[in-house]
């Protein structure tokens, strides 16, 4: 029986002392210290700027705007511009060419009452282009260039409405009635069969609100005057007039443009 015995309690580990037990315990413990404080800084908030380990260029040796500069006689850190310096977005004083619309003295659009019964007021649009505007070979091509980018795809190239995304919007409208939201893109060579002329020509639509709607948009067509510099919008009007004048123009309107 005794060699039983003994074989069995041989068969078992010696039991392991207490203070290894409790060394492990607190091992255990002092990983979740690194969580509880990863815990902390993702659920509270503090005043103390974070801790850069890897300094980029958040931190640079320099002076912040409004801040002291002991380097120059007026201890700014801003430094004025120098004399004669134009801002890049400065307002031109030339309502024609930066509006295409006439401004009255205390600087607000002037308004034009209703031609017709049942019509509405409207701005006061230019005729012709601005004087600052020099309408040659070199400034067409610049406007077919923005025109071909930012309107071919609704206007198409030959201006007849028939872009890119205009042909798919009709034939999402075909495919499921219930999208028929679409409005067409205009035909700026379409005529006016009551008077001839174009409807959106010279006569009926004069370039100050050509380029009004090039910079503001009109109906479902989104503005381009953030996309589009001042001397851009009045190119793609030439280019647009020159368009017309290639499709429905006269001998003898032709002979007449320089």
């Amino acid at each position: 029986m005794k060699l039983i015995k003994d074989f069995i309690e041989d068969m078992y580990l010696p039991k392991m002392p207490f203070w290894l037990i409790a060394i492990a315990v607190l091992v255990v413990v002092a990983t979740w210290v690194p969580l509880a404080f990863i815990a902390k800084a993702r659920t509270t908030t503090s005043a103390k700027p974070p801790v850069h380990i890897f300094q980029d260029m958040d931190l640079q040796p320099r002076f912040d705007a409004q801040a002291i500069n002991p380097i120059f006689a007026d201890q700014r850190s801003m430094r004025a511009n120098p004399a004669g310096t134009v801002s890049r977005d400065a307002v031109i004083n030339d309502d024609h060419f930066t509006y295409g619309y006439k401004l009255d003295a205390a600087g607000k659009a002037v308004v034009v009452g209703p031609t017709e019964e049942g019509g509405e007021a409207t701005l006061n649009f230019y005729a012709g282009f601005p004087k600052r505007v020099e309408v040659d070979d070199v400034f067409v091509k610049r406007g077919q260039e923005r025109f071909d980018i930012f309107c071919s795809t609704c206007h198409g190239y030959d201006g007849q409405g028939q872009g890119m995304v205009n042909k798919r919007a009709l034939e999402l409208v075909n495919i499921n009635s219930t999208l028929n939201q679409w409005t067409p893109a205009s035909n700026i060579l379409a005529e006016n069969p009551q008077t001839g002329n174009l409807l959106y020509g010279e006569k009926e639509y004069s370039n100050g609100k050509l380029y009004n709607t090039i910079t503001n948009g009109i109906r479902n067509m989104k503005g381009y005057g953030e996309q589009l510099s001042v001397e851009d919008r009045w190119a793609i009007v030439a280019y647009v007039r020159a368009l017309q004048i290639s499709q429905h123009a006269s001998e003898a309107e032709i002979a007449e443009q320089p």
